[in-house]
C-alpha cells in the first residue's frame, strides 16, 4: 500500500468510483462503451447522474464485472472507513511534517459526518504522529481522547488496543506505574476482546509500559505472552527485538543478541527491519572490541539502496560513525554525515533528534582536527543551501552545531 497524499483524501460519488473501475479494466472509457455496446457520451452522462442512469446501464455494468451493480461503489461511511483505518495501520509511513495535513482533512469529514469511531481512529493517528516526534504530551493527549471515544462502544477491539497505548504512553510519560483501577479496566477488555492479534498487541503495549518503567519482570512476562498471540513472522521478529532491547537495558548483553538472531531468523532477507539487527548486532561487536564483526553489520545497514537516515527512529548513522572513525576512516563517516544533512528537505519529524545526535557524535570527535575542519563546512554548505526552508527550531540546532565545532576548533589552536 502507497502512503495517501493529501489529494487521495476525498469522497468520491458513486459515478466517479465506477468510472476509476471501468478506466482501470477496460482503459477507457471508449472500450467500455463497445464492450456493453452503449453510446460513450450516454455513459459519461450516467456517470454524473445521482441515479446513474438507465437500468440497461446499470446491468450491462453489473454483468461486465460479474458483481452486483450496488458493490461496484462504497457509501461515504465505507469510504471514510477505508482511509483512516489504513492511515491508521501504517501510521509509521506518516513520517513527514506535512502528513499532519493528511489527518487534518480527515478530522474535519469524520466530524462533519458525525463518524466518532473514525474519529477515534484519526485521534490515535495523531497520537503516534506527535509521540514520534517527541511531542509526548500530544501524544498522550491524543491517544487518551481515542481511547475515551471507544469507551463503551461496541467494538471492544478497538477499544481494547486503544486503551493499552493509552496506558504505554502514559506510562512511559510520567515514569509512573498502572494504577489498579487502570489495570482492571485493560484485564476486563482484554477478557472480551474477540481477535487474537488486537490480544497479542495489548500484551505487547502492557509490556513496553512495564518495560518504560524498568519493571522488568512484568515486561518479560507480558512480552512472551503477546508472542502467543501472533503468528506473523514479521509481527514475532518485531517482538523479539522489543524483547532484546529490554535485555540490552538490563545489561543481559549475550541474552539480547539471541533475542535478536532469534528475530533475523524470522525475517527475509530484502526485509527493511534487518538493519535494525544488523545494527544490534554490529553494536554488540562495537562493545566488545570486534571492530571487524562490528565494520562488516554496520556496513549491512548501509548496503544496498540508498537509506533515508532521517525517515526513521533509529541510531545508525551514529554508530556507523562511532566505528569508522575509530579506524580513522574519516571520509567514510563523513559521506553518510552528508547525507543526512541531504534530507533536510525531505521534513522528516525524526531530523530534529538526528541532527541533535550528531552534534553529540562532533563532541565525541573534539580532538579530531580533520574531521572537525571538514564537517564545517559541510555543515555551513548545508545552512545555506536551505535556509529559506529551514524551521526555526532545525535552525537553531544546525547553528549551535556549527558553534560547537567551532569551538573545538578554537581550543585544538
Amino acid at each position: 500500500m502507497k502512503k495517501y497524499s493529501l489529494k487521495d483524501i476525498e469522497i468520491k460519488t458513486p459515478g466517479l468510483q465506477l468510472r476509476d473501475k471501468i478506466i482501470d479494466k477496460y482503459g477507457s472509457i471508449s472500450n467500455f462503451a463497445n464492450e456493453i455496446n452503449l453510446y460513450e457520451s450516454s455513459i459519461n452522462q450516467y456517470l454524473f447522474n445521482k441515479d446513474l442512469g438507465s437500468s440497461t446501464f446499470k446491468i450491462r455494468t453489473a454483468y461486465a464485472f460479474n458483481q452486483d451493480f450496488n458493490k461496484l461503489f462504497l457509501s461515504e461511511s465505507e469510504q471514510i472507513r477505508i482511509m483512516t483505518s489504513t492511515v491508521s495501520w501504517y501510521i509509521q509511513d506518516y513520517n513527514q511534517y506535512q502528513d499532519i495535513n493528511i489527518f487534518e482533512r480527515l478530522k474535519k469529514i469524520c466530524l462533519e459526518k458525525e463518524l466518532m469511531e473514525d474519529y477515534a481512529i484519526v485521534c490515535r493517528c495523531f497520537a503516534h504522529f506527535y509521540w514520534n516526534q517527541g511531542k509526548r504530551d500530544r501524544g498522550l493527549a491524543y491517544i487518551e481522547v481515542a481511547a475515551n471515544i471507544m469507551r463503551n462502544k461496541d467494538n471492544i477491539d478497538r477499544f481494547g488496543l486503544y486503551l493499552s497505548e493509552y496506558l504505554w504512553m502514559k506510562v512511559a510519560y510520567f515514569k509512573k506505574s498502572i494504577q489498579s483501577k487502570e489495570l482492571n479496566e485493560f484485564d476486563k477488555a482484554i477478557e472480551k476482546v474477540q481477535g487474537p492479534l488486537t490480544t497479542g498487541y495489548m500484551y505487547y503495549n502492557l509490556a513496553n509500559a512495564f518495560s518504560s518503567i524498568k519493571n522488568y519482570d512484568k515486561s518479560k512476562y507480558y512480552y512472551l505472552k503477546s508472542l502467543k498471540y501472533h503468528e506473523a513472522p514479521k509481527i514475532r521478529a518485531f517482538i523479539y527485538m522489543s524483547y532484546g532491547d529490554m535485555q540490552k537495558e538490563m545489561g543481559l548483553r549475550q541474552e539480547a543478541l539471541q533475542s535478536y538472531k532469534s528475530a533475523e531468523a524470522l525475517l527475509d532477507d530484502s526485509d527493511d527491519s534487518l538493519s535494525y539487527v544488523y545494527h544490534e548486532y554490529a553494536l554488540y561487536y562495537y562493545e566488545i572490541g570486534d571492530m571487524i564483526k562490528a565494520e562488516n553489520y554496520i556496513d549491512l545497514v548501509f548496503k544496498g539502496e540508498k537509506l533515508l537516515i532521517a525517515s526513521t527512529d533509529n541510531d545508525f548513522l551514529v554508530t556507523f560513525c562511532k566505528i569508522k572513525l575509530q579506524q580513522n576512516k574519516v571520509k567514510e563517516a563523513l559521506y553518510y554525515i552528508e547525507q543526512l544533512l541531504s534530507e533536510i528537505e525531505g521534513e522528516y519529524i525524526y531530523l530534529e533528534n538526528h541532527l541533535l545526535k550528531l552534534d553529540n557524535l562532533i563532541d565525541w570527535q573534539k580532538d579530531n582536527r580533520q574531521f572537525l575542519d571538514i564537517i564545517s563546512g559541510i555543515l555551513i554548505k548545508h545552512y545555506k543551501l536551505n535556509e529559506k526552508k529551514l524551521s526555526s527550531e532545525i535552525k537553531r540546532i544546525l547553528k549551535m552545531t556549527i558553534g560547537n565545532v567551532f569551538i573545538h576548533l578554537a581550543y585544538l589552536k
